[in-house]
Protein backbone atom coordinates (compact mmCIF):
# COMPACT_ATOMS: atom_id res chain seq x y z
CA UNK A 1 0.00 0.00 0.00
CA UNK A 2 0.96 3.73 -0.77
CA UNK A 3 -0.27 6.91 -0.83
CA UNK A 4 1.21 10.18 -2.24
CA UNK A 5 -0.05 13.12 -3.06
CA UNK A 6 2.19 16.25 -5.47
CA UNK A 7 1.87 19.99 -5.96
CA UNK A 8 -0.97 19.87 -4.02
CA UNK A 9 -3.12 22.95 -4.04
CA UNK A 10 -6.36 23.55 -1.89
CA UNK A 11 -8.47 26.84 -1.86
CA UNK A 12 -11.89 27.62 -0.36
CA UNK A 13 -12.79 30.34 -1.37
CA UNK A 14 -10.56 32.93 -2.60
CA UNK A 15 -7.99 32.09 0.36
CA UNK A 16 -5.32 29.45 -0.72
CA UNK A 17 -5.23 26.74 2.28
CA UNK A 18 -2.15 24.25 0.84
CA UNK A 19 0.17 25.60 -1.45
CA UNK A 20 1.60 22.94 -4.02
CA UNK A 21 2.27 20.37 -0.95
CA UNK A 22 4.06 17.34 -1.38
CA UNK A 23 5.00 13.83 0.45
CA UNK A 24 4.67 10.05 0.26
CA UNK A 25 4.51 7.41 2.23
CA UNK A 26 4.39 3.42 2.23
CA UNK A 27 2.78 0.97 4.43
CA UNK A 28 4.46 0.47 7.73
CA UNK A 29 5.03 4.47 8.24
CA UNK A 30 3.69 6.77 10.66
CA UNK A 31 4.17 10.53 9.47
CA UNK A 32 3.17 13.44 11.54
CA UNK A 33 1.77 16.75 10.16
CA UNK A 34 3.16 19.65 12.82
CA UNK A 35 2.99 23.27 12.49
CA UNK A 36 0.65 26.42 14.07
CA UNK A 37 -2.19 26.73 13.83
CA UNK A 38 -4.16 27.33 10.85
CA UNK A 39 -1.28 26.01 8.66
CA UNK A 40 -3.10 23.69 6.62
CA UNK A 41 -2.98 20.55 8.57
CA UNK A 42 -6.49 19.49 8.63
CA UNK A 43 -7.17 20.47 5.11
CA UNK A 44 -4.66 18.20 4.11
CA UNK A 45 -5.87 15.07 5.85
CA UNK A 46 -9.28 15.83 4.70
CA UNK A 47 -7.95 16.11 0.74
CA UNK A 48 -6.01 12.73 1.04
CA UNK A 49 -9.63 10.74 2.56
CA UNK A 50 -11.32 11.90 -0.31
CA UNK A 51 -13.19 14.39 1.93
CA UNK A 52 -12.33 17.68 0.08
CA UNK A 53 -11.77 18.97 -3.42
CA UNK A 54 -8.36 20.56 -4.44
CA UNK A 55 -7.71 22.86 -7.20
CA UNK A 56 -4.87 21.40 -8.90
CA UNK A 57 -1.88 18.29 -8.24
CA UNK A 58 -2.41 14.73 -7.59
CA UNK A 59 -3.15 12.08 -4.78
CA UNK A 60 -2.57 8.84 -5.62
CA UNK A 61 -3.10 5.66 -3.56
CA UNK A 62 -1.22 2.71 -5.30
CA UNK A 63 -0.27 4.72 -8.15
CA UNK A 64 -4.09 5.31 -8.72
CA UNK A 65 -5.54 8.64 -8.85
CA UNK A 66 -7.87 9.17 -5.66
CA UNK A 67 -10.43 10.20 -8.06
CA UNK A 68 -10.25 6.96 -9.68
CA UNK A 69 -11.75 5.12 -6.51
CA UNK A 70 -15.57 5.20 -6.15
CA UNK A 71 -16.57 6.61 -2.61
CA UNK A 72 -16.94 2.74 -1.10
CA UNK A 73 -13.37 1.51 -2.40
CA UNK A 74 -12.00 4.45 -0.64
CA UNK A 75 -13.91 3.89 2.59
CA UNK A 76 -12.36 0.35 2.43
CA UNK A 77 -8.43 1.46 2.23
CA UNK A 78 -8.70 4.76 4.31
CA UNK A 79 -9.85 5.34 7.93
CA UNK A 80 -10.40 8.74 9.42
CA UNK A 81 -10.97 10.16 12.86
CA UNK A 82 -11.63 14.13 12.82
CA UNK A 83 -10.90 16.44 15.27
CA UNK A 84 -14.62 16.58 16.84
CA UNK A 85 -15.92 13.52 17.87
CA UNK A 86 -19.47 15.10 19.18
CA UNK A 87 -22.66 13.15 18.39
CA UNK A 88 -25.91 14.61 18.67
CA UNK A 89 -27.50 11.25 18.38
CA UNK A 90 -27.81 9.02 21.42
CA UNK A 91 -26.29 5.70 19.65
CA UNK A 92 -24.55 2.46 21.69
CA UNK A 93 -21.24 2.63 21.06
CA UNK A 94 -21.02 -0.68 19.06
CA UNK A 95 -23.51 1.57 16.75
CA UNK A 96 -21.12 3.70 15.72
CA UNK A 97 -18.23 1.41 15.69
CA UNK A 98 -20.54 -1.07 13.48
CA UNK A 99 -20.70 2.10 10.95
CA UNK A 100 -17.16 1.30 10.01
CA UNK A 101 -18.75 -2.23 8.33
CA UNK A 102 -21.11 0.22 6.03
CA UNK A 103 -18.64 -0.24 2.99
CA UNK A 104 -18.66 -4.03 3.77
CA UNK A 105 -21.96 -4.56 3.34
CA UNK A 106 -24.37 -5.11 0.87
CA UNK A 107 -27.15 -2.40 0.03
CA UNK A 108 -29.59 -3.25 1.89
CA UNK A 109 -28.09 -6.17 2.94
CA UNK A 110 -27.39 -7.20 6.82
CA UNK A 111 -24.11 -7.45 8.98
CA UNK A 112 -22.31 -11.00 8.32
CA UNK A 113 -20.90 -12.55 11.31
CA UNK A 114 -17.34 -11.41 9.81
CA UNK A 115 -18.87 -7.95 10.66
CA UNK A 116 -19.51 -8.10 14.05
CA UNK A 117 -16.25 -10.25 15.03
CA UNK A 118 -14.47 -6.81 13.03
CA UNK A 119 -16.37 -4.42 15.23
CA UNK A 120 -15.29 -6.74 18.55
CA UNK A 121 -11.86 -7.08 17.00
CA UNK A 122 -11.88 -2.94 17.30
CA UNK A 123 -13.33 -2.62 20.52
CA UNK A 124 -10.80 -5.05 21.52
CA UNK A 125 -8.02 -3.26 20.30
CA UNK A 126 -9.22 0.41 21.94
CA UNK A 127 -10.47 -0.90 25.59
CA UNK A 128 -13.72 0.07 24.92
CA UNK A 129 -15.10 -3.14 24.89
CA UNK A 130 -16.79 -2.86 28.21
CA UNK A 131 -18.48 0.56 27.25
CA UNK A 132 -20.72 -1.07 24.06
CA UNK A 133 -23.74 -1.16 25.28
CA UNK A 134 -23.55 2.46 26.86
CA UNK A 135 -24.37 5.74 24.67
CA UNK A 136 -21.83 7.81 22.95
CA UNK A 137 -23.65 11.34 24.41
CA UNK A 138 -22.27 9.59 27.85
CA UNK A 139 -18.73 9.05 27.36
CA UNK A 140 -15.95 11.64 28.13
CA UNK A 141 -14.20 13.34 25.42
CA UNK A 142 -11.10 10.59 25.54
CA UNK A 143 -13.79 7.62 25.74
CA UNK A 144 -15.25 8.86 22.54
CA UNK A 145 -11.94 9.46 20.83
CA UNK A 146 -11.60 5.77 21.08
CA UNK A 147 -14.85 5.08 19.80
CA UNK A 148 -13.87 6.79 16.87
CA UNK A 149 -10.95 5.17 16.07
CA UNK A 150 -12.81 1.67 16.79
CA UNK A 151 -14.89 3.07 14.24
CA UNK A 152 -12.31 3.53 11.94
CA UNK A 153 -10.24 0.82 12.55
CA UNK A 154 -13.39 -1.72 11.95
CA UNK A 155 -13.27 -0.41 8.51
CA UNK A 156 -9.95 -2.73 7.91
CA UNK A 157 -8.33 0.24 6.50
CA UNK A 158 -4.55 0.35 5.09
CA UNK A 159 -4.22 3.84 5.62
CA UNK A 160 -5.51 6.05 8.91
CA UNK A 161 -5.85 9.63 8.93
CA UNK A 162 -6.22 11.14 12.25
CA UNK A 163 -7.04 14.75 12.36
CA UNK A 164 -5.37 16.05 15.95
CA UNK A 165 -6.23 12.74 18.01
CA UNK A 166 -4.87 13.45 21.27
CA UNK A 167 -5.19 17.67 21.53
CA UNK A 168 -7.92 17.28 24.15
CA UNK A 169 -6.60 14.18 25.89
CA UNK A 170 -4.61 13.74 29.34
CA UNK A 171 -1.49 12.02 29.62
CA UNK A 172 -2.56 8.54 30.00
CA UNK A 173 -5.02 8.90 26.99
CA UNK A 174 -2.38 10.49 24.75
CA UNK A 175 0.29 7.63 25.27
CA UNK A 176 -2.98 4.85 25.03
CA UNK A 177 -4.02 6.88 21.76
CA UNK A 178 -0.53 6.95 20.55
CA UNK A 179 1.09 3.65 21.52
CA UNK A 180 -2.46 1.57 19.34
CA UNK A 181 -1.43 4.12 16.44
CA UNK A 182 2.54 2.94 16.42
CA UNK A 183 2.10 -0.82 17.11
CA UNK A 184 -1.49 -0.36 13.91
CA UNK A 185 2.00 0.99 11.68
CA UNK A 186 4.76 -1.84 13.21
CA UNK A 187 1.64 -4.58 12.01
CA UNK A 188 1.88 -2.40 8.34
CA UNK A 189 -0.93 0.59 8.16
CA UNK A 190 -0.27 3.65 6.99
CA UNK A 191 -1.01 6.84 9.26
CA UNK A 192 -1.10 10.08 8.84
CA UNK A 193 -1.89 12.39 11.97
CA UNK A 194 -1.85 16.24 12.52
CA UNK A 195 -0.26 16.68 15.95
CA UNK A 196 -0.01 19.50 18.29
CA UNK A 197 2.57 17.80 20.88
CA UNK A 198 6.15 17.86 19.34
CA UNK A 199 7.43 16.17 21.81
CA UNK A 200 4.71 12.96 21.12
CA UNK A 201 4.93 13.62 17.43
CA UNK A 202 8.94 13.19 17.92
CA UNK A 203 8.65 10.11 19.71
CA UNK A 204 5.81 8.18 18.24
CA UNK A 205 6.29 9.36 14.35
CA UNK A 206 8.71 8.07 11.53
CA UNK A 207 8.66 11.39 9.42
CA UNK A 208 7.35 15.11 10.40
CA UNK A 209 6.14 17.31 7.83
CA UNK A 210 6.39 20.67 9.23
CA UNK A 211 3.39 23.02 7.83
CA UNK A 212 3.11 26.80 7.80
CA UNK A 213 0.58 29.06 5.86
CA UNK A 214 0.18 26.13 3.93
CA UNK A 215 3.52 25.74 2.61
CA UNK A 216 5.93 23.12 3.10
CA UNK A 217 8.98 23.88 5.52
CA UNK A 218 10.55 21.21 6.08
CA UNK A 219 10.00 17.15 5.87
CA UNK A 220 11.89 14.40 7.50
CA UNK A 221 12.98 12.26 10.27
CA UNK A 222 12.07 13.69 13.63
CA UNK A 223 15.78 14.93 14.63
CA UNK A 224 16.14 17.25 11.02
CA UNK A 225 12.76 18.46 11.14
CA UNK A 226 12.59 19.90 14.67
CA UNK A 227 15.27 22.45 14.89
CA UNK A 228 15.80 25.49 16.81
CA UNK A 229 15.58 27.52 13.44
CA UNK A 230 12.71 25.81 12.27
CA UNK A 231 10.62 25.75 15.08
CA UNK A 232 11.59 29.78 15.71
CA UNK A 233 10.52 30.42 12.16
CA UNK A 234 7.48 28.33 12.10
CA UNK A 235 6.36 28.88 15.45
CA UNK A 236 8.13 32.00 16.91
CA UNK A 237 9.26 30.39 19.75
CA UNK A 238 12.76 30.14 21.31
CA UNK A 239 13.34 26.20 21.90
CA UNK A 240 15.89 23.74 23.46
CA UNK A 241 16.26 20.88 21.85
CA UNK A 242 18.04 17.32 23.39
CA UNK A 243 18.45 13.51 22.56
CA UNK A 244 16.29 11.70 25.02
CA UNK A 245 18.35 8.67 25.65
CA UNK A 246 15.57 6.91 27.65
CA UNK A 247 13.07 6.90 24.68
CA UNK A 248 15.15 7.52 22.09
CA UNK A 249 13.93 10.81 20.28
CA UNK A 250 14.17 14.37 20.52
CA UNK A 251 12.42 16.44 22.98
CA UNK A 252 11.48 20.04 22.69
CA UNK A 253 10.95 22.69 25.82
CA UNK A 254 9.64 26.17 24.67
CA UNK A 255 11.55 28.65 26.39
CA UNK A 256 10.36 31.83 25.35
CA UNK A 257 8.20 33.62 22.53
CA UNK A 258 9.83 35.68 19.98
CA UNK A 259 7.17 38.01 17.82
CA UNK A 260 8.00 37.83 14.23
CA UNK A 261 9.27 41.52 12.92
CA UNK A 262 6.16 42.50 11.62
CA UNK A 263 4.15 42.09 14.77
CA UNK A 264 6.92 44.22 16.52
CA UNK A 265 6.70 46.83 13.84
CA UNK A 266 2.75 47.42 14.22
CA UNK A 267 3.21 47.40 18.24
CA UNK A 268 5.18 50.16 18.20
CA UNK A 269 2.54 51.83 15.33
CA UNK A 270 0.16 51.56 17.76
CA UNK A 271 2.27 52.72 20.84
CA UNK A 272 2.59 49.36 22.57
CA UNK A 273 5.11 48.27 24.41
Amino acid sequence: MSISCHQLVVQIGKKKILKSVSFSATRGTFIGLIGPNGSGKSTWLKALGGLLSYQSGTIRIQNKKISSYSANQLAKMIGYVPQDTTIGFDFRVRDIVMMGRHAHIPRFGFGRFTDYERVNEAMERTAITHLSEQSVTSLSGGQRQMVFIAKALAQDPSILLLDEPTSALDLHRQLQVLELVRELVDEGMIAIAALHDLNMAARFCDRLVLLKNGEVQAAGEPKAVLTKKRLQESYHVETAIRHDELIHAQTVTALKYQPPEQEIINERKNGVG
